[in-house]
């Protein structure tokens, strides 16, 4: 778990089931898609991944820099925080935004009742998370976390007025513009918000503010960059529509988090904030390379397998000789990092996260055993 994430829906963090593809419009004559349409998806992975690739090495640099500004349990604190925001944020948007990037036709009833779900879930689900926030630090032992949980929902009504423009702008395929709008809110959000209040000393705070930065901006260019009808009203026809397919994503989307956050809670709950905060520098430095490498062979193999998709001995062959080559790079990659480890973490995050070294070590591991799968 990073304490530099919450999810802003623009794209899907690390971990999570992304939203499924825009619906394709019908066949032309003789069964063959729109090419503008090819072309538009062909454009909008690039954009994916370009902005993926920014996006990675923006969060490093950013890390290197507040790493030196920050202790362990100012990002344990700020991490276990985001844990329980992100968790309920899951239930807040009930699958509403996926549903209207699935459904094959919308409306404006489908659009005003989405507007209105998001905005009032928002609100509501802010509440209960200022309220549950004493309960929330018990359960993590940590009472710090009170002031910090309370804050830190100020982004659940942004995030809820502005989850229909990000909708619809995947649903049209607008790639290029989301990657812009992540990798500039991060921009801002922490690395001239985080780092500028790290620097003056405001500690956990300025990761808090980071995060209500970087959604506050985020929404701002998406209210610029996608209108939207904005009116509050409920239809029960467009919301059972909505729901028929979001609250199934929705359930699978709470699996995956439980899933794929069970440890950071687990040491954050038996080990304390100092702990957490160190686990997760070691995770976020060992995702660093992978998600990377995942960009460019993704961009490399996923192209040329599906032109061999109908020949099925050529596509197998392809996938084994695409698994060996991430092999090939991933264990001597994997060696080295696990022999250089004091190393990394002395120059990424500076002396005093001495600490991560052992961790590290371990989720390096972590990476030899994937590469034999």
């Amino acid at each position: 778990m990073n304490s530099d994430s919450v999810e802003t829906d623009i794209e899907p963090a690390a971990g999570q089931t992304p939203p499924p593809a825009a619906p394709e419009p019908p066949a032309g004559p003789g069964g063959d898609k729109p090419k503008s349409l090819i072309d538009r998806a062909l454009g909008g992975m690039v954009w994916m991944y370009s902005g993926n690739a920014v996006f990675v090495i923006l969060r490093g640099i950013v890390l290197v820099v507040l790493a030196r500004l920050l202790t362990p349990e100012e990002y344990g604190l700020v991490g276990a925080a985001l844990l329980f925001v992100n968790f309920i944020q899951l239930f807040s948007q009930l699958g509403v935004g996926p549903a209207l990037i699935q459904r094959p036709e919308l409306d404006e009833r489908h659009l005003r009742t989405a507007f209105t779900v998001f905005t009032l879930s928002g609100l509501l689900f802010a509440g209960f998370v200022a309220v549950t926030a004493p309960l929330i630090a018990q359960f993590f032992q940590m009472d710090g976390l009170i002031p910090i949980l309370r804050v830190a929902v100020l982004a659940f009504p942004i995030q809820g007025f502005t989850a229909v423009p990000v909708a619809l702008m995947r649903r049209e395929l607008r790639f290029r513009k989301l990657a812009i709008i992540n990798v500039v809110a991060y921009g801002a959000g922490y690395g001239v918000v985080g780092i500028g209040m790290a620097y003056l000393g405001f500690g956990v705070w300025s990761l808090v503010g980071a995060v209500i930065a970087r959604v506050s901006v985020a929404g701002i260019m998406l209210l610029f960059q996608q209108p939207y009808p904005k009116q509050l009203s409920f239809d029960r026809e467009p919301f059972r529509d909505l729901m028929h397919f979001g609250g199934g994503f929705t359930i699978a989307r709470l699996l995956d988090y439980v899933g794929s956050q069970g440890d950071n809670a687990m040491v954050g709950r038996e080990l304390g904030a100092a702990a957490l905060g160190t686990y997760g520098r070691a995770f976020q430095l060992i995702t660093i390379p992978s998600d990377l490498f995942g960009v460019v062979l993704d961009e490399v193999l996923f192209p040329s397998m599906a032109k061999l998709q109908n020949d099925l001995e050529r596509l197998r062959l392809a996938y084994r000789s695409g698994i060996a080559l991430y092999a090939i790079v991933l264990l001597p990659f994997s060696v080295l990092t696990l022999v250089l480890a004091p190393e990394i973490v002395r120059v990424i995050l500076g002396p005093q996260w001495n600490s991560v070294v052992l961790p590290f070590q371990i989720l390096v591991l972590g990476m030899l055993f994937r590469a034999g799968n």
